[in-house]
């Protein structure tokens, strides 16, 4: 019976010295704001009509949203294109905020290859506050902040 126990023991052991660097990273502090973790893009739909414009960021979307691990080395983030502003993208990071533009940049040079007549776009310096008009998602990722 002793041995039984040991054995119970060593297993135990090993699978909390498996799980426990798991469970420490859940308990790191947040780094960065919410707004700091926002990047804006603009795209130019100049001579696009509505109907190629939806085209457009149909096949865009798709394809961001079907990045996988081998074809990135970067966590795709949450994202939204506000249907009163489709000349505007916005991502929001959860980690890695201080690279959020050339990690922006480095997406959209993947995606756009997949995208029949994507249009120009412009990864924005414009410092973007978080709010439904643009991007405000909430978690343990961002640092509290004064946006509702």
């Amino acid at each position: 019976m002793c041995m039984g126990s040991k054995v119970k023991q060593l297993l135990l052991c090993i699978i909390f010295c498996l799980v426990a660097p798991f469970g420490c990273s859940a308990d790191e502090e947040a780094k960065y704001t919410r707004q700091e973790c926002i990047q804006k893009v603009l795209f130019d739909w100049s001579g696009y009509d509505e109907i190629e414009i939806e085209r457009v960021l149909e096949q865009f979307t798709y394809k961001l949203t079907s990045l996988s691990g081998r074809e990135s080395d970067i966590e795709v983030p949450s994202f939204v294109i506000p249907l009163k502003h489709r000349n505007e993208l916005y991502f929001q990071f959860k980690k890695n905020c201080s690279n959020k533009k050339k990690n922006t940049i480095h997406l959209i040079k993947l995606v756009v290859p997949s995208v029949s007549n994507m249009p120009k776009y412009i990864v924005s310096d414009e410092r973007v506050v978080p709010s439904p008009k643009t991007i405000s998602l909430k978690g343990e990722h961002w640092k509290e902040d004064d946006f509702e």
